[in-house]
């Protein structure tokens, strides 16, 4: 038998580490592959600016939760973005929207939630009372959201479809779309959401019994606001009282539509400030001045 010399014996174990380096290298390069592949993966299914699921996920995971005996199929759209993102700029709406999406995801829990795109959002609920998760959800979303130095309100609007055997995902998402859009017209006391059920009447159809209610909302038992008559017009700058939960709450336009204004008031519970969008019924012009929003 043969034995091998020192010189040998070195170039063999010089080989050896060569072939060892080698298959470390082509490990760490199939490491590499395979992250960039699932990172490829989740891309393709999900929203990068709030990591929700997209609408083709939605689509292709909705089919098999909808085909069931209970639950419902939601489209959310939120109230009041627009108006933020334009006078605060996209970094600030980004920043609301993310915060939505974090919101919706631990609501839903195991349940399916998707960013559609915009700020319209889908959700399939597969739970025998819906309507107590969908006042949770409103409720998560109309907390006020810390953006910078401030404080952002947006709620939304909710249109709720009912599942069943052999429902169609595109069916549900019109009729659910179209309840949205029924509920959106809706007006209603600020921080609320407005919720419409497919099939069911809207809850205050006579605009005599919405100002009733109205008149309701704004007093409370030793706290007294007047009821508010619409201004015709509003315009950046101008000071308003905001009528909120029995409060008024002194305020200052941000932007103005012809039905409601985004406003940002000082809470009446601590020095803060808030950021909404607020219905006409429940702004009034204010003379009085505030040294912490009057400058």
């Amino acid at each position: 038998m043969q034995s091998l010399g020192p010189a040998a014996t070195r170039a063999a174990g010089t080989d050896s580490g060569a072939d060892g380096m080698e298959v470390t290298r082509l490990r760490a390069q199939l490491d590499q592959l395979q992250a960039e592949r699932e990172a490829l993966r989740w891309a393709a299914g999900h929203d990068e600016l709030t990591g929700l699921p997209n609408r083709r996920l939605f689509h292709e995971r909705a089919p098999s939760l909808v085909d069931t005996a209970r639950g419902a199929l939601l489209v959310i759209d939120l109230d009041g973005f627009k108006p933020v993102n334009d006078t605060y700029g996209h970094d600030v709406g980004d920043a609301v929207l993310a915060a939505v999406g974090g919101r919706l995801a631990a609501w839903a829990g195991n349940h399916l939630v998707a960013r559609l795109g915009g700020d319209e959002f889908a959700a399939v609920l597969t739970l025998d009372d819906v309507r107590a998760a969908v006042g949770l959800l409103a409720e998560a979303i109309a907390a006020p959201i810390p953006v910078a130095d401030k404080q952002i309100i947006v709620t939304a609007s909710i249109g709720v479809a009912p599942v069943g055997p052999g429902a169609r995902v595109d069916e549900l998402l019109r009729q659910a779309d179209q309840a949205m859009y029924r509920a959106k017209r809706w007006h209603h006391p600020p921080g609320e959401a407005r919720v419409a059920w497919v099939g069911e009447p809207p809850p205050d159809a006579n605009p005599k019994s919405r100002a009733r209610r109205f008149v309701e909302l704004i007093i409370e038992p030793g706290r007294r606001c007047d009821p508010v008559a619409p201004e015709p017009r509003f315009r950046p700058g101008d000071r308003i009282w905001v009528h909120r939960g029995g409060d008024r709450c002194p305020g200052v336009v941000e932007a103005a539509a012809q039905e409601a204004v985004t406003a940002r008031y000082r809470r009446t519970d601590g020095p803060g400030t808030v950021v909404d969008t607020v219905w006409m019924e429940y702004v009034s012009r204010r003379t009085d001045t505030d040294p912490h929003l009057d400058r």
